[in-house]
């Protein structure tokens, strides 16, 4: 994953350094359903166009997507699926500041995963903490990624390690905070 992250950057022509956060709704819709979900931008193409990451399971409801920012909905284009991993790459044909990438996660440390699952389920979007672990995160005071957290990135010390694909229950929840006593692990591609 790390390695595809890093060649999309290279391709690209990441924006580096002077790239700001930012993390938009997703929204995706195929003939009979609509999808929803959380990405953000890792850089821009060299005709700059914002190119944004997801997770891959966000286009099981078709394959037109949609992205919201500052007020207005931009079309996706561009989208390449990876093959083995749960992580899509697409362009939009706006400029959207990038998060920086990590060269890695470090186990141990602090987590911030922000998501509009929130959002999808009439509240705020926000994000929630939470600490690195081999293979997961587990969230403070056991909160956990929603329908709508999919696709949000994992930050840690202001970059990038992760992308968020679910918890390992079969349950689904429409707060964070359901099941907490449960410590359901956030998973993520990393």
């Amino acid at each position: 994953m790390r390695a595809f992250l890093i060649s999309c950057l290279f391709v690209l022509g990441c924006c580096g350094e002077q790239c700001a956060a930012q993390v938009v709704r997703l929204r995706v819709e195929g003939s009979q359903t609509v999808g929803s979900g959380t990405a953000f931008c890792i850089g821009e193409t060299n005709e700059g166009r914002s190119v944004l990451l997801t997770a891959k399971h966000n286009f099981r409801a078709g394959e037109t997507a949609r992205v919201y920012y500052r007020g207005q909905w931009t079309t996706a284009e561009q989208i390449n699926h990876h093959s083995t991993e749960d992580v899509t790459s697409f362009e939009v044909g706006i400029r959207i500041p990038a998060l920086l990438l990590g060269d890695s996660e470090q186990i141990g440390a602090e987590v911030s995963i922000p998501g509009f699952g929130p959002e999808y389920h009439g509240r705020q979007a926000s994000s929630f903490s939470g600490i690195m672990q081999t293979g997961y995160v587990a969230g403070e005071r056991g909160l956990h990624p929603i329908p709508g957290d999919s696709g949000a990135p994992i930050i840690q010390a202001d970059r990038v390690v992760g992308v968020v694909f679910g918890y390992n229950e079969p349950i689904r929840t429409t707060y964070r905070s359901d099941f907490a006593e449960q410590q359901l692990p956030t998973r993520f591609t990393g």
